[in-house]
């Protein structure tokens, strides 16, 4: 008896208002912003680009220079 008025009577009822909050607050973009933030876009083939020449430019440069600081002008003043 219970389920059966449970079928009939609340799930239509819950269905409704379902639909309806979804249309007040536009829950129907936030499928599409949830899915455009999940898929990779322009910008994030661009970025990895950038990553990876980052890392290829620095795996090929020379090490920085190393410095001795002066103790009476705190100046750098050779290289050790």
């Amino acid at each position: 008896m219970i389920p059966q008025i449970t079928s009939n009577f609340i799930l239509p009822k819950v269905k409704v208002l379902i639909e309806a909050l979804a249309k007040k607050y536009n829950l129907d973009k936030m499928e599409k912003l949830i899915e455009y933030m999940d898929n990779p876009n322009e910008a994030d083939k661009k970025l990895d680009n950038h990553e990876e020449r980052i890392k290829a430019l620095e795996g090929s440069s020379h090490p920085p220079r190393t410095f001795v600081i002066c103790e009476n002008c705190n100046k750098q003043v050779k290289e050790k």
